[in-house]
């Protein structure tokens, strides 16, 4: 079925789906979806009232089992974009993508993290494990010197909103990783560092002086007394810093 051409667009795709929709395939239906949301732009009116991108959403919600993570990546996305209201849609991406999360790669994660988010879709345990998994990626992705900025963009724009999640270890790497990466990310920062002082007291002294550096490093000075209130935990316990974090917190 050609929904790639270069003829296409959300029109013929949408009438391709009322013609032979019933023999869409999963990656069919993911496909058709993101195409949808590509070619139409984001929160068109015309793509967001037609009725055959609600009866789209509808055919993805009933096969979501046989999707695979890129299919669920694409399909959340799509539908967050066009700001299509499917609330049970992104229900059942985020049920399906927690018994698969394993199978993801970090850029369809974070795509699904933030799909989710917008649509405003209440995931707890969704995203109590995608924390984890979004702050080591940010944070291997960083160490390995490799340019990510779609994966950095998405991360900075999902985080803010899901910081209750995040443990110390958390907080300390997506910092420190985001500083690395050299992503501008001012109001991500904002966040993080009201995270930090909330949890002050459960962060190990590594986790301090890990997040005292990314702070430094983009220059962050929007509250003098933050960096005082780290460096005074720190100092308490300096024998538990090894020499990297020594380093990183002068």
């Amino acid at each position: 079925m050609q929904m790639t051409g270069r003829g296409a667009t959300s029109e013929s795709i949408l009438s391709l789906f009322v013609a032979r929709g019933k023999k869409f395939s999963a990656r069919n239906l993911a496909t058709a979806a993101h195409r949808v949301a590509k070619f139409g732009g984001r929160g068109n009116d015309n793509v967001r009232c037609d009725r055959r991108v609600i009866a789209l959403a509808d055919a993805c919600q009933r096969c979501i089992r046989e999707f695979n993570p890129q299919n669920l990546a694409n399909t959340a996305w799509a539908f967050a974009r066009a700001g299509i209201d499917a609330p049970q849609l992104f229900a059942a991406i985020a049920d399906a993508a927690l018994s698969r999360l394993g199978e993801f790669n970090p850029q369809d994660l974070a795509n699904t993290a933030w799909a989710v988010a917008t649509a405003g879709i209440e995931a707890p345990r969704l995203f109590a494990v995608i924390a984890d998994d979004l702050a080591n990626t940010a944070w291997a992705v960083a160490t390995a010197g490799i340019e990510a900025p779609r994966l950095f963009a998405v991360i900075a724009d999902v985080i803010p909103s899901r910081l209750k999640e995040f443990n110390p270890q958390n907080l300390a790497n997506t910092a420190w990783a985001v500083a690395t990466a050299g992503i501008e990310a001012p109001q991500l920062f904002d966040a993080i560092a009201l995270a930090v002082r909330s949890l002050l007291g459960e962060f190990n002294p590594q986790e301090l002086a890990n997040a005292a550096w990314a702070f430094a490093c983009v220059d962050w000075k929007k509250d003098p007394e933050f960096f005082a209130e780290l460096a005074y935990i720190v100092v308490t316990d300096l024998d538990a810093l090894d020499d990297r974090g020594l380093s990183s917190s002068t």
